[in-house]
């Protein structure tokens, strides 16, 4: 609902945080591959992007430095507004959001699971884990939201851990978990690459990830800059892509073994059209775009999700 009510606030802290992005060093390779940029072909809210012709990955045209990432999960504008949202509907987001990840982690693995969770939030994926009788230990920088996920919790565990521990945690795996979980995590990270390569040298065997995925979405924003950029600015300083996420796994050897596409696209684009919408008179404006648009959303989505096209996606990998 913020995302229309306080579009012109949300989209000044976006463009704060891309004020503060774009202080970093220039992007010479690849944030996924390693292989050397080419041209940079859109630039939207003040940042440029190039899609890797190697692997597909769409990166931004900075470094995330260490201090931007801070700002982003410790402290700062992004932290706090981060911290807000997430304390917020806590039951609410796990019931309707949370626990069907869990159940599509379930579906595939369809054994005894124990997890370690990375980039843990305020621990709503872990509290939907904790309801389904699944031990998780999490782990997260920011310690306010340990606090708040640490109230809701009864069995699992929040820990407050700095991020540059990730890898060796990783390693450790201290609490014998056979599936490391990383739910919107992996595209926050300065260094994708060696936490999946702890992963690869770790014990665990199972690897769940969701990331955010150069789409439709992203087309919308850069042709829609007055609203608000949920997908890509301030944390989401580069997007996967089917492609990006297959070489990654051929890279390493993993194997896909879950896929759940799906995306807010559509949702987008109807958001996009009523924050810029010229109208004379609102409640005919609505009654008339809900009436064309929005008893279609869903089957529209689902086109560009079965394409594998869409502005998310759960993956779980195999080594």
């Amino acid at each position: 609902t913020e995302f229309y009510t306080k579009n012109k606030l949300n989209r000044k802290i976006a463009l704060k945080l891309n004020k503060i992005y774009l202080e970093g060093p220039n992007r010479k390779i690849c944030k996924n591959c390693e292989n050397k940029l080419g041209i940079f072909f859109i630039k939207s809210f003040g940042v440029r992007y190039n899609l890797c012709k190697h692997c597909g990955h769409l990166n931004g045209e900075k470094l995330e430095t260490k201090k931007f990432l801070k700002r982003l999960y410790v402290s700062g504008t992004g932290s706090k507004n981060i911290e807000k949202n997430y304390k917020e509907a806590f039951d609410q987001r796990v019931k309707n959001i949370y626990s069907h990840k869990v159940l599509f982690l379930k579906k595939v693995l369809k054994k005894n699971i124990n997890i370690l969770d990375v980039g843990s939030g305020a621990g709503h994926f872990l509290k939907a884990l904790e309801k389904n009788n699944i031990k998780a230990n999490g782990i997260e920088p920011n310690k306010y939201m340990c606090k708040i996920g640490n109230k809701h919790l009864k069995k699992n565990k929040l820990l407050n851990k700095d991020l540059s521990e990730l890898e060796k945690i990783i390693l450790k795996n201290d609490q014998r978990a056979n599936c490391l979980t990383a739910i919107g995590v992996l595209e926050h990270l300065e260094n994708p690459n060696k936490f999946l390569k702890a992963f690869k040298k770790s014990n665990i065997k199972y690897l769940y990830i969701s990331v955010p995925l150069f789409s439709l979405t992203t087309f919308i924003e850069n042709s829609f800059q007055n609203v608000y950029p949920r997908h890509v600015s301030g944390g989401h300083t580069h997007l996967y892509t089917k492609d990006s996420i297959y070489y990654f796994a051929k890279k390493y050897k993993f194997s896909v073994i879950g896929e759940w596409w799906f995306g807010l696209d559509i949702a987008d684009l109807f958001r996009s059209l009523i924050t810029s919408a010229s109208q004379l008179d609102k409640d005919i404006y609505d009654k008339n775009i809900k009436k064309y648009l929005y008893s279609i959303l869903d089957d529209m989505q689902k086109k560009i999700d079965e394409k594998k096209l869409s502005s998310e996606v759960h993956v779980i990998f195999s080594k």
